[in-house]
This record gives C-alpha cells, sequence and structure tokens, in this order.
C-alpha cells in the first residue's frame, strides 16, 4: 500500500488523514482551507497537501493526475465533497480512469443533510475501482436528535475502511423524519 488520497480531510475527516498518513507511503490530502492544512502538516510526514476548491474542476483534475504522477497509483481514495459540486466525483474518477491501470478503493462519503434520494445516487465507476458507499446519518437520543461529532464520523469512516464494505452508514438514516 503506497497511495492514498483523500478529499476533504482537514475538518470532520481529519483524523482519518492522519491514520492514512501513518498506513501509506503517500498520502495526499485535498482541501479547501489553507489553514488546516497547515496545522495537519504538523501531525505526520509523507503528506502531500493540496489547497484547492474541489469545485475548480480542471484545476482538481490537474491535481490528482499530478498526484498519480508524483506518488504512484491512488491505492484508497476517500472523499468528503458537498453536493454543490456535481462534477467533482465524476472528474475525478475520470482522472484515475485516464492515469492509472491499477485497482483502487473508492470510499464515496455522502452527508446526511441532503435527500435520501440523493444520499442513495450512484456515480459512474471505472472497471478497476471498487466503490464503497459511507452515509453519515444522525443519532437520536432521549429528549432530540443530533448530528454526528467529527470524532463519530472519523471512527466510522476508518472502520468502514479496515472493514472493507461496500456500504456502511454511521449513525443511522431511519426514522428520515427525526433528522435535526
Amino acid at each position: 500500500m503506497q497511495h492514498a488520497f483523500i478529499i476533504g480531510g482537514t475538518g470532520m475527516l481529519r483524523d482519518v488523514s492522519v491514520w492514512l498518513s501513518k498506513k501509506y507511503s503517500h498520502t495526499s490530502i485535498l482541501a479547501r482551507n489553507k489553514e488546516r492544512l497547515t496545522q495537519l502538516s504538523e501531525s505526520g510526514t509523507g503528506l502531500n497537501l493540496l489547497s484547492l476548491d474541489y469545485k475548480k474542476t480542471e484545476a482538481l483534475k490537474e491535481a490528482v493526475r499530478e498526484a498519480i504522477n508524483m506518488h504512484g497509483p491512488i491505492d484508497v481514495m476517500v472523499t468528503w465533497i458537498h453536493s454543490n459540486a456535481p462534477h467533482a466525483i465524476p472528474a475525478i474518477l475520470k482522472e484515475v480512469r485516464a492515469n492509472q491501470k491499477e485497482p483502487f478503493d473508492f470510499y464515496h462519503i455522502k452527508g446526511s443533510s441532503e435527500s435520501l434520494k440523493s444520499i442513495q445516487s450512484q456515480v459512474s465507476l471505472p472497471s478497476h475501482c471498487t466503490k464503497h458507499d459511507i452515509q453519515l446519518g444522525f443519532m437520536v437520543g432521549e429528549q432530540r436528535s443530533r448530528w454526528l461529532t467529527h470524532h463519530e464520523i472519523s471512527e466510522g469512516v476508518i472502520d468502514a475502511i479496515k472493514d472493507g464494505k461496500k456500504k456502511t452508514v454511521i449513525g443511522q438514516l431511519e426514522p428520515w423524519g427525526l433528522r435535526p
């Protein structure tokens, strides 16, 4: 295992980024927040930090291509991309398809603040890609429901990568009407 690539790895997935950096020789982390990237750089070695807004599709494709060229094929990709960037995931997968032949695992994290239909939507995959959906839910307590904490999300994503299941729900999605 040589190269992990994570998009959105400085906020709620920060612990996932740190964990991946300990498992892989190279960990490319693409995030919009430059300050958080700088803070993350202090937590590990072998980090390829890319400050970029993933809504800029051409720059995103170039970043993926350059990461593959510099650090080798991607073994695992973890993405947390908001729904306001609908072209990002297809662009990323197109670049990986074009620039590497080796198989890779793609962990697609989807937030529960979107509609249930959006969470369950599919993307077109390269033939050498194994897709793993991670759906973020919510927690229901006695008095009220709440969103997951960053720690709960990171732990759930790490467990999903360790388990390699095709579909993981962190928290709960039902009853949908009880989401915060």
